[in-house]
């Protein structure tokens, strides 16, 4: 069972996420607290894991990344390693790949994982598939990519970004 989170601290958490490069005094006014209440609630939230990091979202095309692609996984144990052995060898791997920006188990489309990467170019894509096949070749019962262009600013509907996500959780 989840710990419920006080109504105050959800807040707070999305004003960090909308811009946590304002100061804490900044946003204890936006809040209406003083600011080192503000100090020591950032302080909670981290400790706690409600923050997992604080960062910023590059703009991939303009620091030289033109692909991002969404790899699904159909992934099977073999008869000599347990489920739970695959899902650390996945883990490590996965933090091996700097390209790979976010992994996991899942379900749907009669597959099991995800994978979404950048890529300078198609060739290091094709080289990550290379090294992803080669790798798993005994675990892949199946994959399947979908390439997204990040070279032409126009085909993107929606940047991605956290800070519309407070609309969707009740803070009353």
């Amino acid at each position: 069972m989840k710990a419920k989170i006080k109504k105050s601290d959800l807040k707070l958490l999305f004003e960090f996420v909308k811009n946590c490069k304002r100061s804490d005094r900044e946003i204890a006014k936006v809040v209406g607290v003083s600011q080192p209440t503000i100090t020591r609630k950032r302080t909670k939230l981290v400790e706690t894991g409600l923050i997992k990091q604080f960062t910023a979202i590059p703009s991939l095309d303009r620091i030289g990344y033109e692909i991002a692609a969404l790899t699904f996984t159909n992934m099977k144990a073999s008869t000599s390693e347990s489920l739970k052995s695959l899902k650390n060898k996945e883990r490590d791997w996965a933090k091996k790949h700097d390209e790979i920006v976010f992994a996991s188990a899942g379900l749907g489309m009669d597959m099991n994982g995800v994978i979404i990467s950048v890529h300078k170019n198609y060739t290091d894509y094709q080289n990550f598939l290379t090294e992803l096949r080669t790798n798993w070749a005994e675990h892949i019962v199946n994959m399947r990519s979908f390439i997204l262009s990040l070279r032409d600013g126009e085909k993107v509907s929606k940047d991605f970004s956290f800070a519309s996500l407070e609309k969707t959780v009740k803070l009353s």
